[in-house]
């Protein structure tokens, strides 16, 4: 799955659509977003865009009833562009990465990742974006209190500095 998702970044790196960007986009010369996401779990979000199709991007946040947070640092790239109009531009991307969940008598690591769409806009510098993911916590074997399997599923923004 992962070479897969590789083979189509660079697909389209390669033959993606020209686009006029704007100076204040996202992720130009605007590099740090700092946002907020809804879901599961709210988290709070800080990402550095390395170019204007990927970053890293680091999550903290927890869950309604706060009996967990969850701490991820991930890498999001873009490798599908839906659309691209004058107030902005859609794109799908994938995200990998690391994740620590820490619960009141147990604390797991883990990894995994997942998919989401972003929209950026051109006049300002920010984003909305939407993504779901699935992690997966090796150490549960070790420790029963621990889930297996945890996932995400939160939409949020960012304005980016």
């Amino acid at each position: 799955m992962l070479t897969l998702l590789l083979c189509l970044t660079a697909h389209a790196q390669e033959t993606g659509t020209p686009a006029a960007v704007s100076g204040t986009e996202a992720g130009t010369t605007k590099k740090l977003g700092v946002g907020a996401t809804v879901g599961y779990p709210h988290q709070v979000t800080l990402k550095y865009a390395i170019n204007d199709k990927a970053g890293i991007a680091g999550y903290l946040g927890a869950n309604t009833s706060i009996d967990w947070a969850m701490l991820r640092v991930q890498w999001e790239q873009d490798f599908y562009n839906i659309g691209d109009w004058g107030f902005g531009r859609l794109d799908i991307f994938w995200q990998a990465g690391v994740v620590l969940r820490i619960q009141p008598d147990a604390i797991g690591p883990g990894g995994g990742g997942g998919a989401g769409a972003r929209l950026r806009f051109k006049e300002v510098p920010a984003e909305v974006f939407g993504e779901h993911g699935i992690y997966g916590f090796p150490t549960a074997a070790l420790d029963r209190d621990l889930a297996w399997i945890g996932i995400t599923s939160s939409y949020g923004g960012r304005w980016y500095f």
